[in-house]
């Protein structure tokens, strides 16, 4: 198992593309721009919407993915990789509806990645059936 800061989940410096600081973050999550997940699983739910009102100011088209995918990496962490809550946090990441913002994602905040997260990346590429 690895510990949280090699999954990737320490979020001391939150950089945008070609490494700009972006705005202070807002503690209001404009509806508008979040899609409605529906999730079958409440813990997966309430951490979900946790991460999503998170105090690091990731733009707010790729806050889904990042809660999608520190969601993942916690029950991971937790229940282990055939954990349930973790396999549901991937079909969500895989939608449509965040396919755009999983790219944006991959693009600006996870080329520098662990060999963990990179793996994570892989898996979804392969998944999805595109690189991302």
């Amino acid at each position: 198992m690895q510990d949280r800061e090699s999954l990737g989940l320490e979020l001391a410096d939150c950089y945008g593309c070609r490494g700009q600081a972006f705005r202070a973050p807002s503690l209001v999550v404009p509806l508008s721009h979040q899609p409605t997940i529906d999730f079958t699983d409440r813990q997966l739910r309430e951490c979900y919407h946790g991460n999503l009102a998170e105090g690091c100011d990731f733009p707010d088209e790729v806050r889904p993915v990042y809660a999608l995918i520190t969601a993942h990496n916690l029950f991971r962490l937790l229940e282990g990789p055939h954990s349930a809550r973790a396999h549901e946090a991937i079909q969500h990441l895989l939608l449509p509806k965040l396919r755009a913002a999983l790219r944006h994602w991959y693009q600006c905040f996870g080329s520098d990645t662990n060999a963990e997260a990179t793996e994570f990346r892989n898996h979804l590429s392969l998944l999805s059936g595109e690189k991302l």
